[in-house]
């Protein structure tokens, strides 16, 4: 079974929509590693909102 599932996120810092990108896909697991650079690197995803369809 196959879910679209929409998650709303507010960035804990400043940050480009490339780093916001790299860090999302690393959250959920879709990519392995998240550069050091990445003002993000040390904070953890937190959702505001999610809904399923």
């Amino acid at each position: 079974m196959e879910k679209e599932v929409r998650i709303n996120v507010v960035a804990p810092v400043e940050c480009t929509e490339e780093q916001f990108q790299e860090w999302v896909e690393y959250c959920l697991g879709y990519r392995g590693s998240i550069s050091m650079q990445n003002p993000l690197h040390e904070y953890d995803l937190e959702a505001k909102d999610v809904d399923v369809y």
